[in-house]
């Protein structure tokens, strides 16, 4: 029997930039037409476009032309040794995709609440303060989230974040409970063992070397192993 769940989404990364070359069984390389080659920097120097005007031009229709640069490059499996062991030792998701060609807001809100709220890019820096910080400026839903509908089949949850105050704050309810109901990434503990536990990587864009966060500009070999108390 299942008793809990640990969910780790990334973002900003394409399933083949990170797994094409990786060597994992039933994972196979990206069409020839992408024009795909191994060699992918560990930091970008900047971040990529990704807000929904961007990736649409990206995507071009379909035909995929729209990458350029760095973002046509996908790691060797001893370039991502963390991610590498997650997806040998955990479920992988591989015919996965974003909900909308966009940016982290809408597409964390479709995971969250299986809709973006309208959304298609990302909010501005006001409507983002108070949205994490204000309690009645959560963003609207016409359904329940998936924290409301796990408090409502009485299974525990708790968030584990790198950004003091993370997007799931945005969320019904989260700004009253979000400070009992999280915890830094670096704190979690054995323990403490809830059923579903969504970790929500940091996205400071002044930390790059411990950044815990799949964005461009940050480190992607150990990005992702923040240090955990034992």
């Amino acid at each position: 029997m299942i008793e809990h769940v640990f969910v780790l989404m990334l973002e900003n990364r394409s399933f083949d930039h990170l797994f094409a070359f990786s060597g994992l069984p039933g994972v196979p390389q990206a069409p020839g037409t992408f024009g795909l080659a191994s060699g992918a920097p560990d930091r970008l120097t900047s971040d990529p476009p990704h807000e929904f005007e961007s990736v649409r031009e990206q995507i071009n229709g379909g035909l995929m032309t729209g990458f350029t640069g760095e973002g046509l490059r996908g790691f060797a499996a001893s370039s991502i040794p963390m991610l590498i062991g997650l997806a040998q030792n955990s479920v992988l998701f591989d015919n996965w995709f974003s909900s909308m060609p966009g940016p982290t807001w809408p597409n964390r809100l479709f995971a969250h609440a299986g809709s973006s709220a309208g959304l298609d890019n990302s909010l501005g820096n006001l409507a983002t303060l108070g949205a994490v910080t204000q309690p009645g400026q959560y963003l609207k839903f016409d359904h329940l989230h998936i924290f409301e509908q796990l408090v409502a089949k009485g299974a525990t949850w708790r968030v584990y974040r790198g950004d003091m105050f993370p997007q799931v704050l945005s969320l019904r309810g989260m700004v009253e409970s979000g400070w009992t109901s999280s915890g830094r990434l670096n704190s979690y503990s054995p323990t403490f063992r809830p059923m579903t536990l969504l970790p929500t990587p940091s996205s400071s864009r002044t930390t790059r070397r411990s950044a815990i966060s799949p964005m461009g500009i940050h480190n992607i070999r150990w990005g992702l192993c923040p240090p955990v108390k034992r």
